[in-house]
């Protein structure tokens, strides 16, 4: 019961930092915001120049919904995990009822619940394909990128400022993987490296009616994999600064 009220306090003061900060306020209902926005300019796009973009719809909305939402989720839980390192809030927790471990996998449990749901909500929202229910995994794993880039954050950023650079330099990481798109099927092996390959590609395969499991699967682990690593990497760093 003491856990459970402490998370219940936690919760609340979580949810009035966000309510404070207008740019947190904007990022938590960008997703939504942005995948209306996406229903009405792409088509109109589309509509104005002589590039027929309706190949590319699927390569749109994978990029946008499955990897675009756990960046904005992930960057919010980032920062707000910042500010509770600053304040000592975590070097707290360490003396309380509910352990680091546990309050770490609430915090970051919930950004992916809360991802899947934005990104399964907005691809129906964005009208450029249509919905299936086989898409979820594939952005399940993709959502899974939220809790690695907060976890990223507290673990090598300083302050908010870095914490924005690296969220910039992730961007960049996982606009890589379209290149799968563009180019030949051989070079295909050179992207598996990067962890928004995974998700991206289920993605596509499971759009197609193509078997896209084995890809949910290696990916899923491999997200889990660096959520280890950077949680450990992320304990090694609260501990020198305490």
């Amino acid at each position: 019961m003491q856990t459970l009220a402490l998370i219940r306090t936690l919760t609340g003061a979580e949810l009035r930092n966000i309510r404070r900060d207008s740019m947190l306020r904007w990022m938590a209902a960008f997703p939504i915001l942005f995948a209306v926005l996406t229903r009405w300019l792409v088509p109109l796009v589309d509509a104005s120049i002589e590039l027929d973009l309706q190949p590319y719809y699927l390569l749109i909305i994978s990029v946008t919904a499955v990897m675009g939402s756990p960046v904005l989720i992930g960057f919010l839980v980032g920062v707000l995990l910042l500010d509770e390192r600053d304040d000592g809030t975590l070097q707290a927790i360490r003396v309380t009822p509910l352990s680091m471990r546990r309050y770490l996998a609430w915090k970051l449990s919930l950004p992916v619940a809360v991802t899947t749901l934005l990104s399964l909500l907005g691809i129906p929202l964005a009208g450029l394909v249509s919905f299936q229910f086989n898409f979820t995994p594939a952005v399940l794993v993709g959502a899974l990128w939220a809790p690695i880039l907060a976890l990223a954050m507290v673990a090598f950023a300083k302050d908010k400022l870095q914490g924005f650079v690296l969220m910039r330099v992730t961007n960049g990481l996982l606009l890589l993987p379209i290149g799968v798109w563009f180019f030949d099927a051989r070079w295909e092996p050179l992207f598996a490296v990067l962890p928004a390959y995974w998700p991206l590609k289920a993605f596509w395969l499971a759009a197609r009616g193509e078997s896209y499991l084995l890809f949910a699967v290696i990916g899923a682990a491999y997200h889990a994999a660096l959520v280890a690593w950077l949680y450990a990497r992320f304990q090694r760093s609260l501990g020198r600064s305490t």
